[in-house]
């Protein structure tokens, strides 16, 4: 866990993918987890249909909207509400990621499929590089 959370002051950087935050969890406890996630972490993508604990969290994450609601008789009310809930999390369209950075407020991103993207899907056609296989002729050393 050293090695995640210390590499960012050696201007390394590491993507990190999981299916759900539970996966660090049972791998590093929860106060590894919550270090790396809050703490080694400067970036953090989120993808629709994630479990409902990680809603939950992400949720709180981000935090609330206020707003002014003026009643029939004219008196400011100030209300609150979760910018998103955790169902909104959980059925974001397909197209779109939550991307938190830093102390940074959260952005909705439009995504697509490397398929629907012309020079994306022209670069996994690509076949992959195939290193010299033949020998090298050895070089006899002349003695000096």
């Amino acid at each position: 866990m050293n090695y995640i959370t210390t590499t960012r002051q050696r201007r390394i950087s590491i993507s990190m993918v999981l299916q759900s935050e539970s996966q660090l969890e049972e791998r590093y406890g929860r106060e590894g987890a919550n270090t790396i996630l809050h703490g080694g972490m400067a970036s953090r993508m989120y993808f629709p249909g994630m479990d409902i604990d990680t809603a939950e969290r992400l949720a709180r994450t981000i935090g609330d909207v206020h707003f002014e609601r003026f009643d029939a008789q004219g008196n400011m009310h100030i209300e609150r509400e979760a910018l998103m809930t955790p169902s909104a999390l959980r059925a974001m369209p397909a197209n779109q990621v939550l991307y938190l950075y830093a102390n940074k407020r959260p952005a909705l991103l439009p995504v697509s499929p490397y398929y629907e993207q012309r020079d994306l899907e022209r670069r996994t056609k690509t076949p992959p590089f195939v290193p010299c296989t033949r020998a090298v002729p050895r070089v006899e050393l002349v003695p000096l």
